[in-house]
């Protein structure tokens, strides 16, 4: 037995004396500041200090744009480049990409090669090209935007359109042909709703005559709901019966608010027979209630979902609110 022992022992210990063993020295690389639109490029090295071949089985990219060369054996003793391409076009800011080397070394059979950039477009929108406003209709709320040159040449910025006329914009130069400023108010009087339109600014760019500004508004009516829709997104019954304790998991929640005056909820109620609605009634008027939609698994049957929950008030300007109610049943 004990010589059974010596041998097998001596068959592992030279089974792992000759395993290969894949190593990179350097699995990190940062580009600093670059150009949108660059093809970057850096070659990592990978070394073989095992007493077996070591074999690549395959490399994946973490971002798309990225490609990777490499050959496949790295013999004992062995060192070998693992060159990595990365096209940035698309990309902006502070980037961070990976590559993962997969091969045949039992200890370690996944290697991270990380590269890291700061990535700048030829124009640079701080914080990005869009501004975002919630706002009731009285008010008129603004948000500014900095637009960076990143060109040698000059930037020129001048005739501002805002086609649906629902906001004033306002441009300032912080440094000629560098760096400017856009203001961006919203005007008061808006009607109520969601508005999703663009701003341009024109440009003495040829290939880019005018930049566009995403402009993205909510006017908030007196009395309104947040969320405005319930969303129960995919449910499966069968998900649902095999774990009950789903079922507390989909509850959704909005809250009522009104702006102006407090008011009393009359009643709340839904044509969708699986609905089970349950909301705070405190004594007196109230500005804010909270409303609980729960489904009821015994009612439910596969099918679109699409419904509302109608809210009753005291409010004499706003006596009904209505909540679309959507989702999936597989």
């Amino acid at each position: 037995m004990r010589t059974f022992l010596v041998i097998a022992w001596f068959v592992f210990a030279s089974c792992v004396s000759q395993a290969q063993s894949g190593t990179v020295a350097s699995p990190s690389y940062d580009f600093g500041v670059v150009k949108q639109g660059e093809h970057l490029f850096h070659v990592f090295e990978i070394r073989n200090a095992g007493e077996a071949s070591l074999h690549i089985e395959k490399v994946e990219m973490s971002l798309p744009g990225m490609t990777t060369r490499f050959r496949p054996e790295v013999l004992p003793g062995d060192t070998i480049p693992i060159k990595v391409e990365w096209n940035t076009t698309g990309f902006s800011g502070e980037t961070d990409a990976k590559a993962i080397v997969y091969t045949d070394d039992p200890k370690r059979p996944q290697t991270e090669l990380h590269l890291t950039a700061t990535i700048k477009p030829p124009i640079e929108f701080i914080p990005f090209p869009a501004v975002f406003f919630t706002a009731y209709q009285d008010e008129a709320p603004e948000k500014h935007i900095r637009i960076v040159n990143n060109q040698p040449d000059p930037l020129e910025l001048g005739r501002i359109d805002s086609p649906e006329n629902h906001y004033t914009v306002q441009l300032k130069t912080i440094r000629a042909g560098q760096e400017f400023e856009l203001f961006v108010k919203v005007r008061p009087g808006v009607p109520f709703g969601r508005y999703t339109e663009p701003i341009y600014v024109a440009t003495n760019i040829t290939d880019r005559p005018r930049l566009n500004i995403q402009a993205n508004l909510f006017v908030k009516p007196e009395l309104y709901a947040f969320p405005e829709d319930i969303d129960f997104g995919e449910l499966r019954l069968s998900e649902l019966d095999q774990n009950p304790k789903l079922m507390s998991l989909v509850t959704q929640t909005t809250v009522v608010t009104s702006r102006s005056r407090a008011l009393e909820i009359l009643s709340v109620e839904s044509g969708l027979p699986f609905l089970r609605l349950a909301y705070e009634s405190p004594e007196g008027l109230q500005q804010k209630f909270r409303i609980t939609v729960d489904l009821v698994r015994e009612r439910l049957k596969r099918g679109s979902i699409q419904g509302s929950i109608v809210i009753h008030t005291s409010d004499p300007l706003y006596p009904i609110l209505k909540i679309p109610v959507h989702g999936e049943i597989r």
